[in-house]
């Protein structure tokens, strides 16, 4: 790449376009305007209105020094430092998997089915890693409570940073217990986007996935199940009576988690899809009665 020749906001635009398409990045058009829109602080408008005007050397290398790590398929939830989930802006952190917009479908999921918005409920998010899922619930629900658990010390310090930065850290408890053994009382409802990849299918991920992100948020086994194995068999004990569970899934997973949840005793489990029509989510309730 290079930044010896002058350039306009508008022909920087150009540029980054030509050089993620050329590397053969998704989006390319997409991702060199929020990169440029990361370096110049200037939003999309401020981009028009500025097209023609020139930028210093300096900006201009530091967007193609950008623009070199992206054509390296380093996501840019990475480069920029931030995802924004479910209208929240979210810091990231290149240890902590970054969340993506399928994951919605189970917030909304929560949404739907929480019709009063003054609802005070006690929740655990299993896996919570930038505290996305969290996150949107507490802020759409302020009488929640949440209890957010994770293995990995930068999951949690993110979770607990983006919290501060919402100001929900108030009504957030993170520990680092695996799957639900630091839950000691039954909670109204458990959520998790946990580990759904098998072995084989990490092979075939895209650079952006498999070479940056962290294998432990993704992999679960030759069969993808290891995690679902893990957590149903405790909802008989940390889940109350008349308590939800949702779990996201891979799209072929819907039927065994719901077999897994159907053997431990969990009524009226079912499916739920994404915005593109795939099996996103398996929700199910604790019978009042046992």
């Amino acid at each position: 790449m290079q930044n010896k020749v002058s350039h306009t906001f508008e022909s920087a635009l150009k540029y980054g376009t030509s050089q993620l398409l050329e590397a053969e990045i998704p989006n390319p058009s997409l991702d060199a305007a929020v990169l440029l829109e990361y370096v110049t602080n200037y939003s999309k408008v401020e981009l028009i209105i500025h097209s023609k005007s020139e930028m210093s050397a300096a900006l201009f290398k530091l967007y193609d020094d950008l623009l070199i790590r992206r054509t390296s398929h380093e996501p840019i939830a990475y480069i920029t430092g931030e995802k924004e989930f479910w209208s929240l802006k979210l810091k990231t952190h290149p240890n902590v998997l970054i969340p993506r917009p399928d994951t919605e479908t189970l917030v909304a999921a929560v949404v739907a089915l929480f019709t009063d918005k003054n609802i005070a409920f006690q929740f655990v998010d299993v896996g919570c890693g930038t505290g996305a899922i969290a996150l949107s619930i507490l802020k759409e629900f302020p009488n929640a409570k949440c209890i957010a658990v994770d293995i990995n010390p930068d999951a949690r310090a993110l979770t607990l940073e983006n919290a501060k930065s919402h100001g929900l850290e108030n009504r957030l408890t993170i520990t680092d217990k695996p799957w639900l053994d630091g839950i000691t009382d039954p909670a109204d409802m458990i959520l998790s986007n946990p580990p759904y990849i098998t072995t084989a299918e990490m092979a075939e991920l895209m650079a952006d996935v498999k070479d940056y992100e962290p294998h432990l948020a993704l992999e679960a086994g030759d069969d993808g199940l290891e995690a679902y194995k893990a957590l149903v068999p405790e909802l008989k004990t940390k889940l109350k009576c008349g308590g939800l569970v949702l779990f996201e899934i891979g799209m072929k997973q819907a039927a065994d988690v719901v077999c897994l949840l159907n053997k431990e005793g969990m009524a009226d489990a079912h499916v739920l899809k994404d915005l593109a029509g795939m099996d996103r989510v398996v929700a199910a309730v604790k019978p009042e009665q046992e």
